[in-house]
C-alpha cells in the first residue's frame, strides 16, 4: 500500500481507550505529585459559550521553586 509502512497496524478501539485511560491517570498522578511540593497555587475558573453550548474550565498556576518559571495545568474542562 502506498504511503503506509507494512509493519504498522491500526489499533482497536479497546486498546485506544485503555491507552487513553492510562495516560490520563499518569498525567493526573504527575500533576498531584507536582502540586504536593508547591506551597502556593492560584486557581482560575473561566466560562464561555459557543452557540448554544457553554463550557467551564479550571486551571492551576504556580511558580516552579527551582527555576522560578511560571507553570500551569488544566484541572477540569466541562460542558
Amino acid at each position: 500500500m502506498l504511503g503506509r509502512d507494512s509493519a504498522l497496524s491500526v489499533m482497536c478501539s479497546k486498546t485506544l481507550r485503555s491507552n487513553l485511560v492510562q495516560d490520563a491517570e499518569r498525567m493526573r498522578n504527575n500533576i498531584c505529585s507536582t502540586l504536593e511540593q508547591i506551597y502556593f497555587v492560584a486557581t482560575t475558573a473561566d466560562c464561555w459559550s459557543k452557540g448554544k453550548r457553554s463550557f467551564l474550565g479550571v486551571t492551576a498556576h504556580w511558580t516552579n521553586p527551582s527555576t522560578l518559571e511560571r507553570e500551569s495545568a488544566v484541572l477540569a474542562c466541562r460542558r
